[in-house]
């Protein structure tokens, strides 16, 4: 007799729809196994039936999110240049052709300094006045000459530059005890105004100096005897001779009187009949000179009335304030010279009083040696610094770097960025050596100016809101400069605005080879050739709003 058939349990089949998202399937009944005994013996009764149930799975809890404490960039000190992050060289590496090239020195193209001379008519016709207004710079030298009566003034030529042959570099040569405007590369002395700003000087720099003076008074004289005096015929020329000094130092007594000696020294010399100026005639005079302002007994050459000091920020502005470009209702400015070696600036008020003359009453000045070429030197040192590190591995750069430094030429441009002096160097990250540079100048307008000056000496708040902003000088072009005219006019929390104003060339000045937008580097010059340059009101006349001359909590470059 066949067995009954075996006992099978049914197949669900699986639906055929899909899956939802968050569904789970159930049994009310548990899987029986083929030998017919169920997994679960303790339910009964229960159905093969499926159930579909919707159950909402929780998701599992998202971790919070660790934060991680953000390292702070590190910061450095532009007074710690020892501390920069250093670049780092390969094969490949090499600086721009741009530094390598050498203008060559700008010498003097005519050299006239032989002459003594300060007449060629008799002077039947009568006198008139002629002013030598000489800026001497830290990197360069500018003069213009004014005839007082017709106002005419022109600027001398120096060199045979075709770009601007007005700018004379600060350097003398010496041979043997006698001085030039030429000479070898290995003669040359550039140092000369810094030692006497920074009371610094012996008595070779001073000689230095008064020689180098005393030759450019006489090769001013000579191209204007030659070149426009016929215009005068019979008249005696009555010379004067003003040079510039940065307003800072206007309170100084002792620094006033040692610019005003070294040029009366100066003129004196150049008057003496001898072809060429000799160390021993400067020291001689440089004595007398000296001798005459402590006991007013010593007989000079020239008298002390015919050479003057003025700072150079009034004189800078003086040609503007009597043109008819100045909006008198708005007294108020701020100079900013870059020279070659400092920077020189002011905030100052100008009034006109009843007699019709200038005021000049200055507010605060600074002066600090962040020029032109002072920018030039903090690269090269870094990369100087750099290069040390490498322990000579690059010998073809430490070669570039040495005739760089010795053969720069300071009537060249500046590159924009340091990055544009090196090519295939890996600059450090998170690092700019112009950005170190840039703090030490805007710390100095704004701690050293602008704030105190609006805090404690002229709050007027309104007159905050456009103020007059002037930007001269050789570096006044560089973008490393001019970048704080926006910073500070689009940073809210600055409360000024600078209102930029450009100087422009005046009519009866004759500096045929010069173009109208390089005026501004004799603006200094031109104010200095006039006669009077108003009165004169010095930083210790005014008179505080309050007293806390303490420097701000923020510097500049916080904000």
């Amino acid at each position: 007799m066949p067995s009954p058939p075996k006992k099978r349990t049914t197949k669900i089949p699986k639906p055929k729809h899909n899956k939802p998202q968050n569904i789970r399937k159930t049994r009310k009944n548990k899987k029986v196994s083929r030998s017919g005994k169920k997994k679960d013996p303790e339910k009964t009764n229960q159905s093969d039936e499926v159930v579909i149930t919707r159950v909402k799975v929780k998701s599992s809890p998202k971790k919070a999110a660790v934060k991680r404490k953000s390292i702070p960039k590190k910061t450095y000190s532009p007074l710690k240049p020892e501390e920069f992050p250093l670049i780092e060289f390969n094969e490949k590496s090499h600086f721009y052709t741009t530094l390598l090239k050498n203008k060559g020195y700008s010498k003097i193209s005519n050299d006239l300094t032989y002459s003594c001379k300060t007449q060629i008519y008799d002077g039947v016709s009568g006198e008139t006045d002629i002013v030598i207004g000489l800026d001497f710079g830290t990197a360069n030298t500018k003069v213009i000459l004014m005839e007082q009566g017709r106002k005419i003034a022109w600027a001398i030529p120096f060199t045979g530059d075709k770009d601007n042959p007005y700018l004379l570099p600060s350097r003398v040569y010496i041979d043997s005890g006698k001085y030039s405007l030429s000479g070898e590369n290995s003669q040359a002395i550039n140092d000369l105004k810094l030692p006497l700003l920074m009371d610094r000087y012996d008595e070779d720099n001073r000689c230095h100096a008064v020689a180098f003076l005393a030759l450019v008074m006489r090769q001013s004289r000579e191209w204007f005897l030659q070149n426009a005096a016929s215009s005068f015929n019979g008249f005696e020329f009555v010379w004067h001779y003003h040079m510039g000094l940065p307003a800072s130092n206007y309170d100084n007594k002792k620094l006033v009187n040692v610019f005003s000696g070294s040029l009366l020294s100066a003129a004196i010399v150049s008057l003496k009949t001898t072809k060429k100026i000799t160390k021993s005639a400067i020291k001689k005079a440089i004595k007398n000179v000296d001798k005459f302002y402590d006991d007013n007994t010593t007989n000079l050459d020239l008298h002390p009335d015919y050479v003057n000091v003025f700072p150079e920020i009034s004189a800078q502005l003086h040609g503007y304030i009597l043109s008819d470009k100045w909006d008198k209702t708005r007294p108020k400015f701020m100079l900013v010279d870059i020279g070659g070696g400092t920077v020189d600036a002011s905030i100052v008020n100008v009034e006109i009083n009843t007699k019709g003359v200038p005021e000049y009453n200055f507010l605060k000045s600074e002066v600090k040696p962040l020029g032109v070429s002072m920018l030039h030197l903090f690269r090269m040192n870094w990369i100087d610094r750099s290069l040390k590190a490498t322990r000579n591995s690059f010998p073809h750069l430490i070669n570039d770097l040495s005739y760089i430094n010795h053969n720069h030429d300071q009537t060249l441009p500046i590159a924009d960025s340091v990055k544009k002096y090196l090519a295939y160097a890996k600059w450090p990250k998170d690092f700019d050596c112009d950005l170190q540079f840039y703090k030490m100048y805007s710390d100095m307008l704004w701690a050293g100016l602008i704030h105190p000056v609006r805090k404690n000496i002229d709050t007027k708040v309104d007159q905050w809101k456009s103020l007059q902003f002037v930007l001269c000088g050789g570096g006044g072009q560089h973008v490393l400069y001019r970048q704080y005219i926006d910073k500070a006019n689009n940073t809210p929390t600055f409360h000024v605005n600078l209102d930029v104003v450009t100087l422009e060339k005046p009519e009866k000045l004759i500096s045929t080879q010069a173009k109208d937008a390089h005026y501004h580097r004799l603006s200094v010059a031109y104010g200095l050739s006039h006669l009077e340059l108003g009165k004169l009101m010095p930083e210790s006349y005014v008179k505080l709003s309050a007293v806390d001359l303490t420097r701000p909590k923020k510097e500049w470059y916080d904000f």
